[in-house]
């Protein structure tokens, strides 16, 4: 089945210099790159592409006081701080929007980009070749895990995102 999909080269993949590296890697799959961006992301896009409730912060919150986050703060409060950490790396430098095009792209996309934590991911991905950052150095450091790449995990989510990056393309 013909899909479009969102992916986002972050920017540790422009710094790492990895850009045609991934592209070529996404071309290889089959899969067409049918618009490229280079973006500055703000912080309204940042929130709007997480789109994240106090549910999610308070669960996020929670599983970092479990790995022994200082208590004086409430899960909330944690999980807003991961948010800000999120949307400070995605303004830490220049990154590229790409919409994908091809038979099966959202899961082929996936299956490319590897876990969500590269240290998890399995060789031959993109995050398994690129990124060993894991959640807890991130957490020792204040800062966002580093995993080089997002890609939508659905078709909705996918217009979703397609429609903060490149708002001149709605997609409905």
């Amino acid at each position: 089945m013909k899909q479009r999909t969102f992916a986002l080269l972050k920017p540790d993949t422009i710094a790492k210099g990895l850009q045609q590296e991934i592209e070529k890697r996404i071309e290889e799959l089959g899969l067409v790159i049918v618009r490229r961006k280079i973006i500055c992301a703000t912080k309204n896009q940042c929130m709007d592409h997480y789109d994240k409730d106090d549910e999610w912060c308070i669960r996020q919150g929670q599983r970092k006081l479990n790995q022994g986050a200082s208590a004086d703060k409430s899960a909330l409060q944690h999980g807003r701080r991961i948010l800000e950490l999120m949307a400070n790396y995605f303004m830490s430098g220049e990154m590229v929007a790409l919409i994908v095009e091809g038979e099966n792209a959202v899961e082929l996309m996936r299956k490319l980009v590897g876990d969500t934590e590269p240290i998890n991911a399995a060789s031959g991905t993109l995050r398994g070749e690129y990124s060993a950052d894991s959640y807890e150095l991130a957490n020792h450091q204040e800062r966002a895990l580093h995993n080089i790449v997002h890609t939508s995990d659905s078709e909705e989510e996918a217009k979703r995102e397609t429609n903060i990056w490149f708002p001149e393309a709605i997609l409905n």
